[in-house]
């Protein structure tokens, strides 16, 4: 296969596309700004991340983190969330978000199309940190 390898490939015109869209609609429902947003190594991610704060106006911290790429293992983004007491946004791929949302919330299955938004919230008692899912939604889904 010619082309560029996984992690350098950016967002085709539609990939950008489908982030104004996701950035609009967010903007429009005044959903909570996070205090920061993580992005995995691989550049569409970045552009992404970058493409979604500038349509929703977000002036935030954009970290590029490792251990997001699609096969790495979510343990060690749920052991950095649990210690964590500030909002993230994660912006990263298939089948890990998949992965890491289920594991947030419980082994509950969660499915991700391409370019959508979980949103989550901390429900924190005395020493136990659980997750409850607030809404899901995808660009194609918005466009319909």
């Amino acid at each position: 296969m010619i082309g560029p390898i996984d992690e350098q490939r950016y967002l085709s015109p539609y990939g950008n596309a489908q982030v104004k869209t996701l950035g609009a609609f967010i903007k429009k429902k005044d959903i909570k700004k996070p205090d920061e947003l993580w992005h995995s190594t691989l550049v569409r991610a970045k552009q992404t991340a970058l493409g979604l704060c500038k349509e929703i106006g977000w002036s935030i911290p954009i970290l590029e983190t490792e251990d997001l790429k699609p096969d790495d293992d979510c343990s060690i983004i749920l052991k950095k969330l649990k210690s964590e007491t500030r909002d993230i946004a994660i912006v990263g791929h298939n089948p890990y978000l998949e992965y890491l949302a289920s594991r947030l919330l419980k082994n509950e299955s969660v499915v991700f199309e391409k370019a959508s938004c979980l949103i989550l919230e901390r429900i924190s008692s005395k020493s136990l940190v659980e997750w409850k899912m607030i809404t899901q939604f995808s660009a194609d889904s918005l466009n319909q």
